[in-house]
C-alpha cells in the first residue's frame, strides 16, 4: 500500500489544500501516515512568502532525505511554483525529490486518476476543531513586497452550494467553528443558480442558516473591503465572531505608497472607529512589516505612533524580507537586519501591552468559550467570539463554555 505523509507550511488556504489533497488520496486507497520515516511518499506543500518560509521548505525537505533516503518527496505549493529549479539545486539534483506545482499532477506521478466525485469537499480537518474552508483564490493587488499575485494571480471564487454543502459535511462531523479562508477574501463573488451574484456578506447570510453550526470566523480582510453591509451582519449575527484581520502592515502614509497599499492611515482609522461603532466589543487584529525600504527613524516611529492609538487586540509583526522579482526589491535604502531586530523587539512589546488592555476590557465578564487546545497541565483553553484566549480549569476539547474572564 502506497503510505503517504503530509507537511503544510504557510497559511489557511495552503491548510486546506492540503486537507482536500489528502481526502481525494484517501479516496483512491492510500494510507496516510503520522511521520515521514513511515512514509514511501512524502509531500510538501509549501510556501513562498518570505525567505525564511523558502528556508523552512529546504530544511525540511534535506532532514528528510537524511532520516529516510528511500521516501519520494513531492513538492507543491507556491514555492514549487515560483522557483522550482531552486528547489532542485538546493536538494542536489536528487532523483527522489520532485516538484509538481499542479496538485492535479500529483495524482498521475502516484499512479491515481482524480475522483471526481471526491475533488473539491473535505469532510475533516485533523487535528483541529476549527476547520478552515477555501472560498477563494488567487490576488491581484500586487503590494510592491509580496510575491503571491505573481504566483496566485488569477481571482477565483468558488460556488456556494458547493461550499455550503462542505460545512455542513464538517458539522455534521462534530465542527463547530468554521474559519472562511481566501487570498482575498473580501473579493469573493459567485454566481449560484437562480439566486444570481452572491458577495461575501450574501454567503455569509447562507451559511447562517446551517444548523448546528455554532462559528463562522472571517480569516483576514483588506481595509477597504469591509462595508456597511457586512458590519450590519456581523452585529446582528449570533455565528459570526466579533474578530476582524486588517492587514495594516505600516502606519505611516510614505511606507503605504511604497507599500503600494491602497488607502491612507486616516482611511484606516476612520473605518476601525466605523466598525468598532457597529460592534463595540470586536477584536481587531493585523499585520505590521518593520524594515521596509526607506523606513528610517522617523517613518518607524510614525508607523509605531500609529499603531498605539488604533490599539488593535493582537498584531502580528513580521521584518521585511526581500523578495526576488517584486518592486521592493528594487528600492533604495534598504534597513539592515540588525535595525530591524530592534523594531520588532519594541512592536513585541507594544503588541503585549495592547493585547493585555484589550484583555481587559472584559474582566469579570462571563463570555462563550469554545475550547481547542490542550495545556501541559492537563487544563484546556480556547478562544471568544472577539479571539481572546481563555483557560479552563473544566471541560474538554471542542466543549463551548461559558467563563468569567480573568
Amino acid at each position: 500500500m502506497v503510505k503517504i505523509y503530509f507537511h503544510t507550511f504557510g497559511c489557511k488556504t495552503n491548510q486546506y489544500e492540503t486537507m482536500l489533497l489528502q481526502e481525494q488520496l484517501i479516496h483512491c486507497g492510500v494510507e496516510v501516515v503520522s511521520s515521514f520515516e513511515k512514509a514511501n511518499f512524502c509531500i510538501v506543500n509549501s510556501c513562498t512568502v518570505t525567505q525564511n518560509a523558502d528556508a523552512d521548505c529546504r530544511q525540511f525537505i534535506r532532514r528528510i532525505t537524511r532520516t529516510n533516503p528511500q521516501t519520494r518527496i513531492i513538492i507543491t505549493g507556491c514555492y514549487a511554483l515560483r522557483a522550482s529549479e531552486e528547489i532542485y539545486s538546493a536538494c542536489d539534483k536528487n532523483s527522489r525529490v520532485v516538484v509538481i506545482p499542479e496538485e492535479e499532477r500529483i495524482f498521475s506521478y502516484l499512479g491515481f486518476s482524480l475522483i471526481t466525485n471526491h475533488s473539491s469537499l473535505i469532510t475533516v480537518f485533523n487535528g483541529r476543531t476549527r476547520a478552515f474552508v477555501k472560498i477563494q483564490d488567487g490576488c491581484d493587488a500586487f503590494c510592491s513586497y509580496c510575491i503571491v499575485p505573481y504566483v496566485r494571480s488569477k481571482l477565483w471564487s468558488r460556488e456556494p452550494g458547493e461550499i455550503i454543502t462542505e460545512v455542513r459535511n464538517l458539522v455534521s462531523n462534530g465542527y463547530k467553528e468554521i474559519v472562511l479562508t481566501g487570498i482575498r477574501l473580501g473579493k469573493y463573488q459567485a454566481i449560484w443558480m437562480r439566486h444570481g451574484i452572491l458577495d461575501l456578506v450574501d454567503l455569509l447570510v447562507e451559511l447562517e442558516k446551517i444548523k448546528g453550526l455554532y462559528r463562522i470566523r472571517l480569516s483576514s480582510l483588506e481595509v477597504n473591503e469591509i462595508n456597511e453591509r457586512l458590519l450590519k451582519l456581523i452585529a446582528n449575527s449570533e455565528k459570526i465572531c466579533h474578530h476582524l484581520h486588517i492587514p495594516l502592515q505600516s502606519g505611516d502614509d510614505r511606507i503605504l505608497r511604497l507599500m503600494n497599499r491602497q488607502y491612507k492611515t486616516e482611511e484606516f482609522s476612520e473605518k476601525i472607529r466605523q466598525i468598532r461603532n457597529y460592534v463595540p466589543d470586536i477584536g481587531v487584529t493585523t499585520d505590521i512589516i518593520v524594515g521596509f525600504p526607506g523606513e528610517d527613524e522617523e517613518r518607524f516611529f510614525s508607523s509605531y505612533q500609529f499603531v498605539e492609538r488604533v490599539e488593535f487586540s493582537r498584531i502580528h509583526i513580521f521584518p521585511y524580507s526581500m523578495r526576488p522579482g517584486t518592486v521592493a526589491a528594487t528600492l533604495s535604502f534598504q534597513v539592515p537586519a540588525k535595525i530591524k531586530r530592534e523594531r520588532m523587539e519594541k512592536f513585541v512589546v507594544l503588541e503585549c501591552r495592547l493585547r493585555n488592555k484589550f484583555k481587559q476590557k472584559f474582566i469579570n465578564q462571563k463570555m462563550k468559550v469554545l475550547l481547542d487546545k490542550e495545556e501541559k497541565d492537563g487544563t484546556f483553553s480556547g478562544f471568544t467570539s472577539n479571539y481572546i484566549r481563555v483557560y479552563a480549569n473544566r471541560g474538554g476539547r471542542n466543549e463551548t463554555l461559558g467563563l468569567k474572564i480573568s
